[in-house]
């Protein structure tokens, strides 16, 4: 009985061990290689320079605006007295409030918003001030983070949009952009080619393909489409590579709708913090540039969606030649930094609204047009 047990024992250490050997493997085969990975693609690991973020609160409308859609002046006051804002001559941005942007936006996606599940979703906006119209192609990346982001978080979200080839595709537009939204609870990387048309472009556009009909709206994403940059290995098979243009426009061209008009009101305040102030609050010794917008979105209910937002890059120290210091931020603990800060002071203000509200998700949930009745024989 003795020896029975005595040889047990040494078959189970003797498992053991190969257990071990062979984790020790696997890790070695597979833990490694993927850091390798990460650091070939991400650099020294961390976000790519230039990476673009934005926070966004929703506010109580209650409290917030009037009955009209104005913003209450006691809230334009609480942001203009946000921050200790630097002043006097010499000042690189002068703080205070303007309404800065007036944009009439529409969505086009079909019944079941096919597109928008797919994550992916097309935008055509008026900034009405300037006369420019932007079209944009966005695929929306979630990064599942639970409660608390992180910048590993963003990081693992960074490395699938390279893998899908969908990051760099976005850099390749005029102006595209890769950026992470930060809401209450949630956050998405947003992977954008976007074009803005403006003079000519803008009236032959408003002309011969007017935004607020389904046909105009169409030919519009139609003819600014990046043909031939749709090289994806995208982890949704249905909008997967070479048949993406073919998926997309068989979606647009078929039980497609017309989602707004969005009237939406951009009221911004802007101000430069001192670096002691920037340290002390931020954890960034310098002048810091810190912008806060606030947009009023009227719904068809009667209604109003109310966000504010901050927005900037990220660029390491020092920065590149022509990037304004003042006007980016240097890592992502000092952007946690900031979301705290704003979450905080809304929170304090009794004017946050505990959840997360997508302004995209609202207008193709609530604003879909009905669709043009088929010609009767």
């Amino acid at each position: 009985m003795k020896t029975f047990k005595q040889t047990w024992k040494a078959l189970v250490l003797l498992l053991s061990f190969a257990l071990l050997l062979v984790g020790c493997d696997f890790e070695s085969t597979t833990g490694p290689a993927h850091t390798v990975e990460l650091e070939e693609i991400l650099g020294d690991g961390r976000l790519p320079e230039g990476i673009a973020f934005e926070i966004k609160f929703l506010l109580c409308p209650e409290q917030t605006i009037d009955e009209n859609g104005n913003l209450r002046w006691e809230v334009i006051e609480l942001f203009n007295n946000a921050l200790p804002w630097v002043s006097g001559e010499g000042n690189p941005a002068t703080s205070g409030h303007v309404v800065n942007r007036d944009v009439v936006q529409h969505h086009l996606d079909t019944r079941h918003r096919d597109l928008f599940s797919a994550g992916w979703i097309t935008r055509i906006r008026h900034l009405v001030r300037t006369n420019v119209l932007d079209v944009t192609y966005r695929k929306r990346i979630p990064i599942v983070s639970g409660t608390r982001l992180t910048e590993a978080d963003v990081q693992r979200v960074v490395l699938q949009a390279k893998r899908e080839n969908i990051h760099d595709w976005a850099w390749d537009s005029p102006d595209g952009s890769v950026e992470f939204d930060w809401s209450y609870n949630s956050a998405v990387l947003t992977v954008s080619w976007r074009i803005d048309l403006s003079g000519a472009a803008f009236t032959n556009a408003m002309n011969n393909s007017p935004y607020s009909t389904l046909v105009g709206a169409r030919e519009l994403l139609r003819s600014q489409f990046p043909f031939g940059s749709t090289d994806f290995n995208l982890t949704n098979p249905n909008t997967n590579r070479v048949d993406f243009e073919e998926w997309f426009f068989d979606k647009i061209d078929n039980d497609v709708i017309l989602h707004g008009p969005a009237f939406i009101r951009r009221h911004r305040t802007r101000g430069t913090i001192s670096a002691a102030d920037s340290l002390r609050l931020f954890g960034v010794e310098k002048q810091q540039r810190v912008d806060f917008d606030i947009e009023v979105l009227p719904l068809r209910c009667g209604s109003f969606l109310v966000e504010v937002s901050s927005s900037s890059e990220i660029y390491p120290d020092p920065v590149p030649s022509g990037v304004n210091r003042t006007n980016t931020w240097e890592s992502f603990d000092q952007v946690a930094a900031l979301r705290q800060f704003m979450h905080d002071f809304v929170l304090e203000a009794g004017i946050l609204v505990p959840e997360t509200g997508l302004r995209t998700t609202t207008i193709l949930n609530t604003m879909g047009q009905t669709p043009p009745r088929e010609p009767q024989d």
